[in-house]
């Protein structure tokens, strides 16, 4: 998504939703200073470095950066899970300087068929892959991981046996069918351009997901039939 921008092109940026932060070891090579933001400090991971600090902020209240501050605005996966996607969206705006940039990516509807079609299939993966990794280590063998993809950690993790054996929804929605709606180009073009950008390029991203190391074959050939599973929006502040 960046790499039509030049190296080091913008003075000041600020990522959204950085989660454990090695995104932004990778954004901050078009930065000359980069703020990366998440709701929960206890997911950084990553070091501060010379041009990258970390901040623990609400995505939905950007009140703590001055108007027309921002020469870039990031976000990866981040605003399908925000109640209050319109407020983020006018305070992005607010923050960006004209002529500014905004890069958003997020699932698109390819991504939420995948997630409940592959849901069973990974959850008895993983459930096979607890039991095997005693076994392995015992026999002397090297210990093989699998990391295993959001939603199936949190289905693995919870209590109730109904949530365990149950898909669960990935952003903020009422339902897997409200979800599904939610995923939709025209709904996230008509947010932009309601928040004041103006969208310049709709790039379908390749084919890929969280777990694509265990459906390999799938994965190849949802490339090679050029399908999608997310999508991003570059857009600029008028």
């Amino acid at each position: 998504m960046m790499k039509p921008f030049p190296a080091g092109g913008f003075a000041n940026a600020l990522e959204l939703g950085c989660g454990n932060g090695g995104s932004s070891l990778h954004l901050e090579d078009w930065c000359h200073r980069l703020t990366a933001t998440d709701y929960d400090a206890l997911k950084f991971r990553t070091a501060p470095t010379s041009k990258t600090s970390f901040v623990a902020i609400d995505a939905q209240e950007l009140s703590p950066f001055q108007t027309g501050a921002m020469d870039l605005i990031f976000s990866s996966n981040l605003l399908e899970h925000l109640p209050d996607v319109e407020k983020c969206l006018r305070d992005c705006t607010r923050v960006l300087k004209r002529g500014g940039y905004a890069v958003h990516m997020m699932p698109n509807r390819t991504w939420k068929c995948l997630n409940l079609l592959l849901f069973y299939p990974l959850l008895v993966q993983g459930g096979c892959m607890k039991l095997l990794h005693p076994l392995v280590a015992d026999g002397g063998k090297p210990h093989i991981t699998v990391a295993l993809d959001d939603n199936l950690h949190e289905v693995i993790e919870r209590r109730s046996l109904v949530k365990r054996l149950l898909p669960q929804r990935h952003g903020f929605a009422k339902s897997h069918v409200d979800e599904w709606l939610r995923w939709n180009d025209r709904r996230w073009l008509r947010l932009f351009e309601a928040s004041g950008l103006e969208v310049l390029r709709v790039v379908h991203l390749p084919f890929y997901f969280g777990h694509g190391y265990v459906f390999r074959r799938l994965l190849r050939l949802g490339n090679r039939l050029g399908l999608s599973s997310s999508t991003g929006y570059v857009m600029v502040k008028r």
